[in-house]
């Protein structure tokens, strides 16, 4: 976090600290940070901003799981409350693919599951 904000010779810098996100002086003292923020409270969680434009600062940070950080970007659009497949788009419902787009789960699931009876067993069961 103090890094990409503050270091311009990083990869992240020009999406954050060029951006003019900054971290709150209490919080250079890792101490501070851990007082006002903790530790992660389960595996997995990452600290997310909650107004996107906004700096690491108390009250503007929150731990969220890498989906619902995807909701949270800038170049999120979610206009459509399900996908193409009439899937649900809940947050548990979307991952990020590699193309920095928006995908469905269920269809991902469903395009695996058919790839893995096209190649392995020839036929689906029913």
């Amino acid at each position: 976090m103090v890094r990409r904000c503050t270091e311009p010779a990083r990869v992240e810098y020009p999406n954050y600290g060029g951006r003019g996100i900054t971290v709150c002086d209490r919080w250079l003292d890792f101490d501070n940070y851990i007082a006002d923020v903790g530790y992660p409270p389960a595996p997995g969680l990452t600290l997310d901003r909650i107004d996107n434009d906004g700096n690491y600062e108390p009250g503007n940070v929150r731990w969220a799981t890498w989906s619902e950080q995807n909701f949270n970007r800038r170049n999120a659009t979610f206009d459509l409350p399900e996908c193409a497949n009439g899937h649900s788009r809940a947050v548990h419902g979307t991952y990020l693919s590699g193309d920095g787009r928006m995908r469905c789960c269920q269809c991902r699931r469903e395009g695996s599951r058919r790839y893995y009876y096209r190649t392995r067993l020839r036929e689906m069961p029913a």
